[in-house]
């Protein structure tokens, strides 16, 4: 459907594999399967800067993946993900990344789509996205809350 769009595929292992998945590049000869650690000549890095968005459709979460979401938005890429756990603290849906219902594969289509079909819209929720890390997320922030609220408590004593 998007022949000159490359499909980058980045698996981290799991216990349960997702089946079919291994099989999609020989049926979409512009989708790549790429499996961490990778030793295909790519990194990590190099996928997200070169990515118009990252879809990250969990179904359920063994850990947290705010650090990986984070990252991905402070590389100006805007993420749709699943409205689960805490990722709604993250992501502003339609201003610096995407939110669908846990799986709903149509809102998932349907957010690749809307940002492929709108390269500058998806550009900008790149922005905002970085914006809102270096804003609200990052080390020196959480550090400067950390001390507000011990400064706060020591204050009530």
């Amino acid at each position: 459907m998007y022949p000159d769009i490359s499909f980058d595929l980045d698996v981290r292992p799991q216990i349960k594999e997702i089946e079919g998945r291994d099989e999609l590049p020989a049926s979409h000869p512009n989708m790549h399967l790429h499996r961490f650690p990778h030793r295909d000549g790519n990194s990590l890095a190099e996928l997200i800067f070169e990515s118009i968005c990252a879809l990250m459709p969990m179904r359920h979460h063994t850990i947290d993946p705010q650090l990986s979401i984070v990252e991905r938005m402070e590389a100006e890429t805007p993420v749709i993900a699943s409205d689960l756990n805490s990722t709604p603290e993250l992501i502003r849906h339609g201003h610096n990344g995407m939110l669908i219902p846990v799986g709903d594969t149509q809102a998932a289509i349907g957010a690749v789509e809307e940002l492929l079909s709108d390269r500058e819209r998806a550009r900008a929720m790149g922005i905002a996205a970085a914006e809102e890390v270096r804003t609200n997320w990052s080390w020196d922030r959480y550090q400067k809350r950390l001390i507000e609220l011990y400064e706060s408590i020591l204050e009530k004593r």
